[in-house]
């Protein structure tokens, strides 16, 4: 039986939360048992009415619980809170967050036109702990809102939801402008913007002359149901790649040994590399774990193994920007590898645009680009921005000239 330590599964109580539980437990005393691990002895739930009932000399009512693995414990934990804590939005769509996360529920962030099993999964969760699907999705994109703004979060923990309406007003208009402008551009199957070329149409069917590419750099999407597009990345970057070219990719960290082993079937591993990441830190609850940077994958060809260069292995990235892609990259750390791995004129090529940040870079480096986007709305939305950040770029130049 495993033996871990439970953790307290929920935050504190904010100071008036807290003075309005010892009012109640002075003139009723502790009505709910509170719960102890009898293997471990710790508390599973109940930790300020234990608290509050010692300080007070007051007799606390407990109930023993066993448990197979930590997962049970916190899992129970953390349905225990949920029924009966009166939460905050913020503080509850975190305990449900993590409550999925032990439950192994994929709730469908960053999931491409998948709702069906994954909404009635979460469907059946919030059930479980006595509110609708409606709610519990609300409250979580209430969270999601937030989640990298501090200041707006705890002013919505504290009941201000004026601050998040107008954070909503104020992405609701981002948004429409950028729809917008989008409608207005002639929809094309191949975008082209000086020596940068981004097709619409799946990587598998982007045709490059055998062995011809210096560096291919990219974002494949990082959830479990995208799993099967490494092995197939591997074996386009096998046949594109020229002796001694590079394949960098980004990863993420869940799914990491897999996606290394399907690049592996065709390619050579090189090195590990990793970019900081900015803004608040991801915590990862299942594990607990705080992350803080992303992983960056280089492989070769097996012909002719590369060197890198003498590059360093962690960069740090700007500042948080999705303006344009929910998975957006920034563009300082893929220009410092471009420039580092390539020569000037040379070919990058990302199967993945996204964003459209590595165009960006390479264009930046004066690089050739050729990449492609399947997704129809993220291929406009990063031509749109590209020919935007172009237009800026001339626009400066003839402020420089005249001055």
């Amino acid at each position: 039986m495993e033996t871990a330590k439970n953790p307290n599964v929920m935050p504190p109580l904010r100071k008036e939360e807290y003075e309005a539980l010892k009012k109640s437990i002075e003139r009723k005393g502790v009505l709910v048992p509170i719960e102890i691990d009898e293997e471990t002895g710790e508390v599973l739930d109940g930790h300020h009415r234990q608290e509050i009932a010692t300080a007070l000399g007051i007799e606390v009512p407990h109930q023993m619980r066993t448990f197979s693995t930590q997962a049970e414990r916190t899992e129970h934990a953390l349905i225990l809170n949920l029924i009966r804590r009166h939460c905050d939005p913020i503080t509850w769509a975190e305990a449900f967050e993590r409550l999925l996360e032990v439950r192994g529920v994929d709730r469908g962030r960053g999931a491409r036109n998948d709702k069906s099993e994954t909404s009635a999964t979460v469907a059946e969760v919030a059930k479980e702990i006595g509110v609708s699907e409606r709610t519990a999705r609300r409250r979580l994109a209430i969270h999601e809102e937030v989640r990298d703004d501090p200041i707006t979060k705890e002013k919505v923990r504290n009941g201000d939801f004026e601050s998040l309406t107008q954070k909503r007003v104020e992405r609701i208009g981002r948004d429409k402008k950028a729809a917008a402008r989008a409608a207005e551009e002639t929809y094309l199957s191949e975008y082209v913007v000086g020596e940068a070329q981004i097709k619409h149409i799946d990587f598998r069917n982007l045709t490059v002359p055998e062995a011809s590419v210096p560096l291919i750099f990219t974002d494949p999407p990082y959830p479990g149901e995208y799993l099967h597009l490494w092995k197939d990345l591997g074996k386009w970057a096998a046949d594109a790649l020229k002796p001694g070219g590079v394949l960098v990719a980004y990863s993420g960290q869940w799914h990491l040994l897999q996606v290394m082993s399907s690049l592996s079937e065709h390619l050579d591993y090189l090195w590990l590399g990793s970019q900081a990441l900015p803004g608040p830190s991801n915590n990862l609850h299942t594990i607990q774990v705080t992350n803080r940077w992303k992983p960056i994958l280089f492989f070769g060809r097996r012909e002719e193994k590369p060197t890198l260069s003498w590059i360093s292995d962690l960069v740090q990235s700007e500042r948080y920007e999705k303006c344009t892609h929910e998975w957006q990259q920034s563009v300082g750390p893929a220009k410092y590898y471009i420039e580092r791995l390539t020569k000037p004129g040379d070919l990058v090529v990302d199967p993945f645009v996204g964003g459209g940040s590595f165009a960006i870079a390479a264009i930046e480096a004066r690089r050739s680009f050729l990449g492609c986007e399947i997704n129809e709305d993220s291929y406009k939305r990063a031509t749109l921005r590209i020919k935007e950040w172009e237009e800026s770029r001339r626009l400066l130049a003839e402020l420089l000239k005249e001055d």
